[in-house]
């Protein structure tokens, strides 16, 4: 642990990130790791490539072959003709923000959208956190006292009573579970139950992926590049992409990052297993990475907010800094993360469902995520139960790693927060 004032911690990941470009071109682009260089086929040396903040990620790191390993992710990648699922989740999480709103609203509390935002967030992914049992990726079945007690906490520190606070957080747990329930309802009445996330490749064993036996009669997503912003004025550095009368907008350039991280994954797929006949070739058409691009933006706005209603609660660092971590620390994967804010092309994410064809090798606290060497940034959500979370199982896999005398650490950001557990 360091403990540094702000001006020398300045100082000091300057000189840090002078030393790092100022390497000549050579030594920027490789610099390999050279052991274990007479392993399997299934190793492969990992190049450091920096790229500071002129670009959106880093493309030149490699694909882990953990990633391949996992063969039982094709099983729980989120199927192309489901777009109108992940519109009703995101749909029922609409509703669940406007009860919440709504209910601030009529109280005689001044509104702070910003901190009620963030109250809201927290206060979900605390109940996602503490659930005993998932139903579903996106919507809590379960919000226990705890959960309730922690909306109740965020709302007084925006200056709400705390009597008002404490009946605020209770009637909105109460009308989430009732929503959530009705959603599974609707989710059954529809026929989009959890068996459509296991029929990715089993339609039929002489059909990819995108030749299923529904394919014809599915919806597929459209894409415009430019959007109009009023006034007739286009900005080509958009693009919009349109599923019946629902629309989502990204970056022409985090578009193009999404669409590169998918065919990574699928290309790396395909060679891994071009000689089991177990596994069939994954190819994917222009119309099924949107599909599930589109499917991914849902997710991330129903959780955020669209467009300016999420407030954000947890802070990127700098593409220099991760250069700084990757040089010095061999740091290459985050701990938290999601396809369209990740640096690597492999990284820990909420929602593997819609993020493992990215490259999400699944979420933090799952079992599936058991490292025991390598190095790790974890930049998690500024929740105290899962920053608390977070370390109970760092130090657990910490003392395995020890116990084995193999070599791990993770780089951890999170606020100054003296006063929480976490």
């Amino acid at each position: 642990m360091f403990a540094y004032g702000d001006d020398e911690e300045d100082d000091i990941l300057s000189k840090m990130a002078a030393e790092q470009y100022g390497v000549s071109d050579d030594d920027q682009v490789l610099e390999n790791n050279t052991n274990d260089k007479n392993t399997n086929d299934d190793k492969k040396e990992f190049v450091k490539h920096y790229v500071g903040d002129m670009e959106i990620w880093n493309s030149q790191t490699s694909v882990p072959f953990d990633w391949l390993n996992n063969t039982s992710i094709l099983h729980k990648i989120i199927p192309s003709n489901i777009v109108a699922h992940e519109l009703l989740r995101k749909k029922t999480l609409q509703l669940i923000r406007n009860n919440f709103n709504k209910t601030i609203e009529e109280t005689t509390f001044e509104n702070n959208t910003d901190k009620l935002n963030q109250a809201f967030e927290k206060w979900y992914f605390t109940a996602k956190s503490n659930e005993t049992k998932s139903i579903d990726p996106l919507l809590t079945s379960e919000i226990d006292e705890v959960t309730e007690k922690e909306l109740a906490k965020s709302l007084e520190e925006t200056g709400m009573a705390p009597a008002t606070a404490t009946t605020i957080s209770h009637q909105v747990s109460k009308f989430t579970l009732q929503t959530n329930s009705q959603y599974i309802r609707q989710m059954n009445h529809f026929g989009f139950n959890n068996n459509n996330h296991n029929n990715m490749l089993s339609s039929s064993s002489n059909n990819s992926i995108n030749n299923n036996s529904n394919s014809s009669n599915t919806k597929h997503v459209s894409l415009k590049r430019g959007v109009n912003m009023g006034n007739d004025v286009i900005d080509e550095s958009m693009i919009l992409l349109k599923y019946r009368k629902s629309k989502q907008r990204i970056t022409v350039q985090h578009y193009e990052k999404l669409k590169s991280l998918i065919q990574i994954h699928v290309k790396a797929f395909n060679v891994k297993f071009k000689n089991d006949i177990r596994q069939e070739k994954i190819e994917l058409l222009d119309h099924d990475i949107n599909d599930r691009i589109f499917c991914l933006l849902l997710r991330y706005n129903a959780i955020n907010g669209t467009y300016t209603e999420g407030a954000g609660f947890q802070a990127a660092i700098p593409g220099a800094c991760f250069d700084v971590l990757l040089k010095y620390l061999d740091c290459s994967m985050e701990c938290f993360a999601s396809p369209l804010n990740c640096r690597y092309s492999t990284f820990c994410s909420a929602f593997p469902d819609t993020d493992l064809m990215f490259g999400s090798i699944g979420n933090f606290f799952s079992d599936g995520f058991n490292p025991i060497e390598g190095s790790f940034e974890a930049n998690p959500p500024f929740v105290d139960t899962l920053i608390q979370k977070m370390a109970l199982k760092m130090n657990s896999l910490l003392s395995i790693s020890k116990k084995k005398k193999k070599t791990l650490s993770f780089v951890v950001i999170i606020p100054e927060w003296d006063h929480t557990t976490g």
